[in-house]
């Protein structure tokens, strides 16, 4: 047996020591008739399987349930948690090798925060790029429009993480997308060698290591256990901010398994 807790009892844990949302689920100020515990598991549920609010059977109606994740994605619940859990595992693993890459997110019922890109069929869709480290943990999460090139992102993750400032990364991964000087200086003030392939119009020479760019493969990984979740494969959430709750919810499912 494990003393490990479980993500229902991380995420329960969580809600009841924040300031915002804790009062409303203490047993002073009792919720409902519903525990805060049984909402949690039909949330996980629609992020799992995509099923929509409406569809949900349960014992727990699917208006209450879905008040409740509007409550926790209004004071930015489980992207709270998921800086805490990160902040815990940066503290327990080793972050010298990252690794970054975007992928595109097929729109379906989603309203606000779209783009159509030419290289996605000129389809609407958003964008979700994300840092990770050697083993595929994510580490940096971020959310947007279809059309943000994959640089840009670059910069706006470094806003967010503070490993690359504390020297504790070696090596950075990405591909032809980041290839910029920019991106590279950056690193370099850091002492962290940015790593890519080099373009075929490109006559600059720079460090090319075939055996740690391979462990790139793992930010993919990454990509394959967040699309596991069918609310987060596709945008079926109008809302942009109720999409973005998911993708931070299925970020804490997988650094939970990582603690």
């Amino acid at each position: 047996m494990t003393n490990k807790l479980s993500l229902i009892d991380t995420l329960k844990n969580f809600i009841l020591s924040n300031k915002s949302v804790g009062k409303y689920y203490s047993k002073k100020f009792p919720n409902s008739k519903y525990t805060l515990e049984s909402i949690l598991i039909e949330i996980l549920y629609v992020l799992k399987t995509g099923i929509s609010w409406r569809d949900l059977r349960s014992a727990v109606k699917w208006q209450t349930v879905y008040f409740h994740f509007r409550r926790f994605t209004k004071y930015n619940i489980f992207k709270k948690l998921f800086f805490n859990l990160r902040k815990k595992y940066i503290a327990l693993s080793c972050t010298n090798i990252l690794s970054i890459d975007s992928t595109f997110i097929p729109n379906k019922f989603g309203k606000n925060k779209l783009k159509r890109n030419k290289f996605y069929k000129n389809k609407k869709c958003n964008k979700i790029s994300i840092i990770t480290d050697i083993i595929g943990t994510p580490l940096s999460i971020i959310i947007d429009k279809g059309t943000i090139h994959d640089s840009q992102f670059f910069n706006r993750h470094v806003k967010d993480i503070t490993i690359i400032q504390n020297n504790k990364c070696k090596y950075f991964l990405g591909d032809k997308a980041y290839v910029s000087n920019k991106i590279r200086t950056f690193l370099n003030s850091y002492n962290c060698e940015l790593i890519t392939p080099k373009k075929s119009n490109s006559n600059n020479k720079h460090f090319f290591d075939k055996k740690i760019y391979k462990k790139r493969i793992f930010v993919e990984h990454a990509f394959q256990k967040f699309k596991s979740n069918k609310r987060i494969d596709s945008r079926y959430d109008s809302l942009f901010s109720t999409y973005y709750s998911f993708v931070y919810l299925g970020a804490c499912k997988i650094l939970k398994n990582k603690i």
